[in-house]
Order: structure tokens, then C-alpha cells, then sequence
């Protein structure tokens, strides 16, 4: 037990000291705030321990409780650590790691990361991190100097589970916590760390999903970027695609409009594709969706139209749209007997089938086993070099084996090395390679 002495000493210090641990406690909220301006979806609440302050009878009841233990005999006043407390709440424990990082940088961190992490068996779990300032902040404010604060670091969920259990099971109370309900406590934390690291999965899909359609976006602006006619059309119409913002749309569909009144070109179509693939508008969207299917009619259905709107159609994401209109411009290669159109459209209904699979899941049986056929074929056709990157896109996404997969990606490997300056294939090989390491992840684990 304390002595009168001791508990006098410790009062007065903490007179003396509670209005610097309360500016400390305010200084230290103020940087963390600044990080959530900047980093929303990391950081949601900051919030100090209620009472600011560690009340002068739990800092009794600490001291006394480290005395009892071996080797802490001397404990006292000075090595106290959590005068002051705050809380950090993140959304996932990802989000965890990310913050620490920041912290790390931001203070000087006393505490390993092994003792950082509780995991108590009632239930109570986050990371309890000792900061104090670096050098350079201490100079603008010196009082702090050796001053510390704890930093409790929490998911959103773990927070809720403490707010139920933690006068119950961490904290001693009067009494004794029946064993059947520490153990029922136990019980539901394991579920709820469960279900904390589920919604973290699944928040890191949704994620992936959002990199590869990012990827394959890029790729396809850089494809209608390419031809000449199409970047022309920026400049006739006064539009810098590098520049444009959502509020422009309005402004570019009237512009459209008013180049389509002269007449709808595959160029016009692609344009429209572009700005509508930029702004990711769905007005834009559906105006390049009607050139398309306006210039197959004015072109009365030539194959060359067909190709352009199955095109648009893909790279707008409207996939079985375009592996119909890629069927037509089969049909018609067919009839014509030219070997030259049926393999372009051959390995565009490759690509676009394999796509779809690859980005929404989804495919026709019909489909596959076209597609198969298709592969097949070209795979054992002299123009094969240059359509290994299709070839090796299908391998990836429909491949059963790791060799499968494996085997596709050294094709677009290959077929990178033959094509060094093709700025809009050097897009399309960063969303290929990106699935095949996806695939080939989900194949090993």
C-alpha cells in the first residue's frame, strides 16, 4: 500500500503537471485530426480517455498493483505512462497498420509492436502504443518534454465490443466475474475478430475489382487515343481530355451532337467512347452507345461497322452486346470467305468473351466453347505472333491449372517484347499481367 506521504507527493505532481498533459492530449488529437482530413477512410474518430486526466485514485490503484508484481517494487509516480489516453478507431485492421505507420513517423514511439498488440482471453483486443514528441516538435514546446501518452489503437467493431464488456471483464470490479460469463465474453470477441477480418476481406475485393477495372479503363482511353482521326476531333471540338471534368459533359454532348448532325463516323463513335470512358459519365455513356448503333445503320450493316460498335460496345462494358455484334461481322467475313476479317473478328469474340469472364464473372456456355474453338484455331494459325496476346489473355482467365495460367502469361510476356513502343498495348499487358497474378494467387492458396 501507498503511504499518506506517496499519495500527498502524487497529488501535488499531478496539480503541478495536469494542465501540460491536457495541452499534450489537445496537441497530440490535433495531429491525428490533420491525418483524417487527409486519410477519411483510415482514420474515422479520434477521442481522448474519459476522464482526460488518470484520476489520482487509479493511479493509486496502478502504482500498487505493479508493486505487487516481481520486480516492481520501486514502481512509483514517474513511470507512468497513460496520464493521458487516446482512442483511434479505424474501419478495418488494415487500416490499423496504415495508421501506425503514420504514427511511427509523426512521434517518437516507445512501445514495440510485440507489446504493442493486446489480445486479452475475456475479449479486450487493439494496440496500446507509449509516444512522446520528437526533437523538433519539442523545441516549439518544451514542457513536454518527457512527457508520454498512450495511444489505443481499435477497429470500429472492437471499440463496440469494449463499450459492452470492458467494466465486466478487463477492469476489476467489485465482486467476481462468474467464469461462465467470462467465458461467453470470450466467445463472442473470437466471433466478432471473426467477423472484423471478413469485412476486411471483402473490403480488400472490392478493392482488386476496382484496380483491374481502373487498369483495363486506362487501356482501353489509350486505344481510341491512338488513332489520329479521333485525337483530332479534341481539337476540333476545343476539348482537353487531360483537363475535363464532370461538370463538361454537358458541354462535350452538345459538341457531339453538333459533329453528328454533319454526318456519324467510327472516329465520332470512338470519341464518344473516350470522353464517356474519362468522365465516366453514363449520359456520355449512352450517347456513344447510340452512335455506334447508328453507324452500323447508315453503314447498312457493313463489317467494318459491326467491328466499330462491337468495340464501343466492349469498351463500355455492354459485353454481350458486342459479342453479338462481333457474331455479325462473322456471319459476313464467312460469306465473303475472307480469311483476313474472320480472324480479326475471330479474335476480337476471343478478347471480349475472355474479358467479360475475367472482369464481371459472368459468360455463356455458348460463348466458352466458341471462344475455345476459336483459340484453338488461331493458336495453330500463321498469324499466331500476333495474336498471342489474345491467345495468352484466354489461357490466363479460362486456364484450370497453374501451368494454364502460367503458360498464357509467357505469351503476353512474349508478345510485350514484340511490341516495345505501342503505348496502348503496354496498358493492356499491365491489366493482363494483373489478372494472371490474381489467377495464379487464387490457384495457390
Amino acid at each position: 500500500m501507498l503511504s499518506n506521504r506517496e499519495i500527498d507527493e502524487i497529488r501535488k505532481k499531478l496539480d503541478e503537471e495536469g494542465e501540460i498533459y491536457r495541452r499534450l492530449s489537445k496537441y497530440i488529437i490535433d495531429q491525428c485530426m490533420t491525418y483524417k482530413r487527409n486519410r477519411l477512410k483510415v482514420l474515422r474518430v479520434v477521442f481522448s480517455r474519459d476522464p482526460e486526466l488518470k484520476t489520482l485514485q487509479s493511479i493509486i490503484n496502478k502504482i500498487d498493483s505493479k508493486r505487487k508484481k516481481k520486480g516492481k517494487r520501486y514502481y512509483s509516480y514517474k513511470d507512468l505512462e497513460d496520464i493521458i489516453a487516446l482512442t483511434v478507431l479505424c474501419p478495418y485492421r488494415t487500416d490499423e497498420k496504415i495508421f501506425i505507420e503514420w504514427m511511427k513517423r509523426t512521434f517518437h514511439v516507445l512501445t514495440p509492436d510485440k507489446e504493442a498488440l493486446r489480445d486479452d482471453p475475456s475479449g479486450h483486443r487493439g494496440y496500446h502504443y507509449i509516444v512522446t514528441l520528437h526533437d523538433d516538435a519539442l523545441q516549439s514546446f518544451p514542457e513536454f518534454r518527457d512527457k508520454r501518452c498512450e495511444i489505443q489503437i481499435k477497429t470500429i467493431l472492437e471499440e463496440a465490443f469494449d463499450a459492452k464488456t470492458h467494466d465486466l471483464t478487463y477492469k476489476e470490479v467489485e465482486g467476481d466475474v462468474p467464469e461462465q460469463l467470462k467465458s461467453q465474453f470470450a466467445i463472442l470477441s473470437r466471433t466478432l475478430k471473426g467477423i472484423d477480418e471478413q469485412s476486411g476481406f471483402l473490403r480488400d475485393l472490392i478493392l482488386e475489382e476496382e484496380r483491374e477495372l481502373r487498369l483495363r479503363r486506362q487501356a482501353c482511353v489509350v486505344l481510341f487515343l491512338t488513332d489520329r482521326p479521333t485525337k483530332a476531333l479534341e481539337k476540333k471540338l476545343s476539348i482537353d481530355l487531360d483537363r475535363i471534368k464532370p461538370e463538361d459533359a454537358s458541354k462535350i454532348a452538345q459538341g457531339l451532337k453538333t459533329l453528328a448532325s454533319s454526318g456519324i463516323s467510327k472516329y465520332l463513335c470512338g470519341f464518344a467512347a473516350l470522353c464517356s470512358l474519362k468522365l465516366n459519365d453514363d449520359y456520355l455513356k449512352g450517347e456513344a452507345l447510340n452512335y455506334a448503333k447508328r453507324f452500323v445503320e447508315n453503314s447498312n450493316g457493313s463489317w467494318e461497322s459491326y467491328m466499330v460498335q462491337a468495340s464501343i460496345e466492349w469498351a463500355l462494358e455492354e459485353f454481350e452486346n458486342a459479342i453479338n455484334g462481333v457474331s455479325n461481322a462473322l456471319r459476313i467475313a464467312s460469306k465473303r470467305r475472307d480469311t483476313k476479317l474472320l480472324r480479326a473478328a475471330k479474335n476480337s469474340f476471343i478478347y471480349f468473351a475472355t474479358d467479360w469472364k475475367s472482369l464481371k464473372k459472368q459468360n455463356k456456355p455458348e460463348y466458352t466453347s466458341r471462344a475455345a474453338r476459336y483459340a484453338k484455331e488461331l493458336s495453330s494459325s500463321r498469324s499466331f505472333l500476333k495474336l498471342m496476346d489474345t491467345i495468352g489473355f484466354y489461357k490466363i482467365v479460362f486456364g484450370e491449372t497453374t501451368e494454364q495460367i502460367e503458360s498464357g502469361r509467357q505469351l503476353i510476356w512474349e508478345s510485350r517484347k514484340r511490341r516495345p513502343k505501342d503505348e496502348a498495348y503496354k496498358y493492356f499487358f499491365r491489366h493482363h499481367e494483373y489478372v494472371a497474378l490474381k489467377r495464379l494467387l487464387e490457384k495457390t492458396t
